[in-house]
């Protein structure tokens, strides 16, 4: 984080930066850095490892809240963009810290009705503004086709599954090794009969 520092010594982050992962949600890694003058930056950062192709595209998080800067849809000011994966392994933007509550049960178990009502409205308001942008006057007509989203969602998902199909096998095959390891050393329930293993007598397990 020392190299990061230096790279953005703009907004003069600390040379040892005290980091906080958010713990809510499951989007991209993202992280309360503190300045120099104890303001709060967050950094949001791909993830490292082998992606799904188009997953986890932070420049296009980027592209679209710079387009929306100004306009009636609440995002936070955007104050760097770094595609260079000599930094931080992985390309990465910065953006001001907004407070806020983080509610990670959308039950919002925590709220009375009327504060629940008052989110959920809040919610549904921010979504009709989005959809009220003229997405040519923001520069964003490129960013996506016109028409079509469902069915072009459903043959993403088709092919992700496919690409998951090597990785449920090999878990299978795994599932199956230590199971036969259970019953050679003793430790599973005979009782448990073989085939669905979801049984309602909770008998089928492998073994654990």
């Amino acid at each position: 984080m020392q190299c990061l520092g230096r790279q953005l010594h703009p907004i003069a982050l600390r040379s040892e930066l005290p980091l906080l992962n958010a713990a809510a949600g499951m989007s991209n890694p993202t992280y309360l850095l503190t300045t120099v003058r104890n303001n709060k930056v967050v950094l949001r950062r791909k993830p490292d490892g082998a992606l799904l192709p188009s997953a986890h595209d932070v420049l296009r998080e980027h592209r679209v809240m710079l387009a929306l800067q100004g306009s009636s849809v609440p995002v936070p000011r955007l104050l760097g963009l770094c595609e260079d994966e000599a930094i931080l392994g992985v390309p990465f933007y910065l953006m001001e810290y907004v407070p806020g509550r983080v509610f990670e049960d959308v039950t919002l178990p925590t709220l009375c009705a009327a504060d629940r009502a008052k989110v959920w409205k809040h919610a549904c308001e921010t979504l009709a503004a989005l959809h009220r942008v003229d997405v040519i006057a923001v520069g964003l007509q490129r960013h996506g086709k016109a028409g079509g989203y469902a069915e072009r969602q459903l043959r993403v998902w088709a092919q992700q599954f496919g690409m998951l199909e090597e990785y449920v096998i090999e878990a299978a095959g795994e599932r199956a090794r230590t199971g036969a390891e259970a019953v050679r050393s003793g430790t599973h329930d005979s009782n448990g009969g073989g085939g669905g293993g979801s049984g309602d007598g909770g008998d089928g397990g492998g073994g654990n």
